[in-house]
């Protein structure tokens, strides 16, 4: 057993607790990117509800959702990843998230036969741009850090 630190809890209890804290911001962040996911391909899809073409809805709704798809993915399998890179994970999520949200619902407003599809085509990119970014430099500054 080790010995009580100075708060009194020991090592295997901070570890524990620091473990269920990651593990919160492991779900909550899956549930971010999920309700994120199903919100923004709603609004694609109300956003393209004129278009007649099927093929193009779709190729539309699945740009969309994929950054989502990632996120989920990244933060299943971000178990062993340093403490700084779950943590830049469950930000970079939350920030995706309201960026799509913003940027898809405030083209609903727009009226019908304007352009529509300029935020659809580039807040997908912007989002894989700014997940890369910010997982590979909190890697690197997690591994300088030693953590």
């Amino acid at each position: 057993m080790t010995e009580s630190s100075a708060n009194g809890k020991t090592e295997i209890e901070r570890g524990t607790a620091g473990d269920i804290q990651q593990d919160r911001l492991r779900v909550a962040g899956i549930g971010a990117a999920v309700v994120g996911g199903i919100l923004s391909l709603g609004l694609t899809l109300y956003a393209g509800r004129g278009n007649l073409s099927l093929l193009l809805q779709l190729l539309f709704a699945g740009w969309v959702v994929l950054p989502f798809v990632g996120l989920v993915l990244a933060h299943l399998r971000s178990n062993r990843w340093p403490s700084l890179a779950r943590k830049a994970l469950f930000a970079v999520t939350i920030l995706i998230v309201l960026i799509s949200l913003v940027g898809y619902g405030g083209i609903i407003g727009t009226p019908e036969g304007s352009p529509r599809a300029f935020a659809f085509v580039v807040v997908p990119g912007l989002s894989w741009g700014l997940m890369i970014v910010t997982l590979i430099s909190s890697a690197i500054l997690a591994r300088r850090v030693g953590r």
